[in-house]
């Protein structure tokens, strides 16, 4: 940058200044630990994980919201506008709430603040097993003595975890071949 000023008997005079900008990265504000994995989690239970924010600025951090899209998960505390002091932690607690019938879930908490946006990943999977079958009654018809009829229904378990069992039936002309069973997640058996 040149100034160049003239006085009143026509001197000019100049002067040269040099004018320096550092730019400053903005501050990189990560919780601890990055990622909240909530494991495998009983259906019906809930598990609670917790994470540290710390300001690592010289000017105090302002959470004021926080966004959630999964309702299997909830910030427990703190409340929020939250403020963190210079060189300051903050540790914040999460729940996993496992519900029937719901696949491992995936998502993020993200934190609002002065400072930008900061993402929380978090993952949980809910345990839970469960029968399903294709026929609420077999109907064998009419069987002669002597005689026999086959029917078939198919058990299947829509679950997370494996189911073993036994299939038993009151009457002792009915016989249910296999009567012990192991079915995997998602895996369905004819007897």
């Amino acid at each position: 940058l040149t100034a160049t000023a003239t006085d009143g008997a026509g001197t000019v005079q100049t002067q040269s200044f040099t004018i320096v900008v550092n730019e400053v990265p903005p501050p990189v504000i990560r919780p601890d630990p990055v990622a909240l994995g909530f494991g495998n989690v009983l259906a019906g239970r809930s598990a609670e994980r917790s994470f540290g924010l710390s300001n690592p600025t010289d000017v105090p951090l302002v959470l004021s919201g926080f966004e959630i899209d999964s309702p299997m998960f909830a910030m427990l505390s703190p409340d929020l506008p939250v403020t963190i002091a210079p060189g300051d932690l903050e540790t914040f607690f999460v729940r996993f709430d496992a519900r029937r019938g719901d696949q491992p879930q995936a998502t993020a908490l993200e934190l609002t603040t002065n400072l930008g946006r900061v993402l929380t990943p978090m993952t949980g999977r809910s345990l839970w097993a469960a029968l399903e079958h294709d026929t609420e009654r077999l109907n064998f018809g009419t069987v002669l003595r002597g005689e026999s009829a086959q029917l078939f229904f198919i058990v299947e378990n829509p679950g997370t975890v494996p189911v073993r069992g036994a299939i038993s039936v009151d009457e002792r002309a009915f016989v249910v071949v296999p009567q012990r069973f192991t079915l995997e997640p998602g895996m369905s058996q004819e007897f």
